[in-house]
């Protein structure tokens, strides 16, 4: 597949496939069809994105398919009206659905992210608990969140494959899910976005008390002679918290 929005490339599925020599196989037009009513002129086709992907695994004993969904990204940045965002999530769930009745492990995974919000990165397997499992970032040391340099170590992970040490990341680690796993990461995705939009005001005030300190102490230092040993101390030990 492909994200073009009309005559403009935009494709990110090689970079999960291309090989140490920068090669990789697939093709980019089987599972879209052309459509003028659809954003940027083009639509995914689920139905011809399965078979192309059960032909591949009938020829080859293990296999990794990237699909790129890319009606996300064209809703997104193609001009004009568009059809509803459920409308293109639905055929996107249908399509994940149909892969998991056929025992398919399906990776989900998210790009073209806007500033400040998060990627999904899901996994589905044919035994997976109904209730699901969670996944242990060692990277950020939490659950539930992780870093996009664990991505490439966690799949090589899953495929029983050597994870290279010039990856800066970690595998993510599986543990098994609560009943409440719903409410536990709605806790911690909901905490850690809460950190992201007010760590700007959080660093402006603590430089703007620092900044004043400093001037007080070098005030300070300025007209107490007498004192000058402590006024260094103080300006020593503000310039080192800071």
């Amino acid at each position: 597949g492909h994200s073009d929005v009309f005559f403009r490339t935009h494709q990110s599925a090689p970079i999960f496939t291309a090989d140490h020599d920068g090669n990789t196989s697939g093709n980019r037009d089987v599972s879209i069809k052309k459509k003028a009513a659809a954003p940027g002129g083009f639509e995914m086709d689920g139905r011809s994105t399965i078979k192309w992907i059960e032909r591949i695994q009938q020829t080859y004993s293990s296999t990794w398919t990237v699909v790129e969904w890319g009606d996300l990204y064209r809703w997104k940045n193609a001009p004009g009206q568009k059809e509803s965002i459920h409308h293109t999530m639905d055929k996107l769930s249908t399509f994940i659905l149909d892969l998991k009745e056929r025992g398919q492990t399906i990776y989900l995974l998210g790009v073209d992210p806007d500033e400040g919000n998060l990627l999904p990165f899901v996994k589905w397997e044919r035994d997976t608990p109904e209730r699901g499992n969670e996944w242990y970032s060692p990277t950020v040391r939490q659950s539930f969140l992780g870093s996009s340099l664990d991505v490439a170590p966690t799949i090589l992970g899953q495929f029983g494959l050597l994870i290279p040490d010039v990856l800066n990341g970690h595998a993510l680690v599986e543990k098994k899910g609560s009943y409440h796993i719903s409410e536990a990461m709605r806790k911690e995705t909901n905490g850690a976005e809460h950190i992201f939009h007010t760590r700007s005001s959080v660093l402006s005030v603590y430089i703007t008390v620092l900044v004043l300190l400093l001037i007080a102490g070098f005030m300070y230092w300025k007209f107490n002679k007498k004192r000058k040993q402590k006024a260094y101390v103080l300006i020593r030990t503000l310039l080192v918290a800071g």
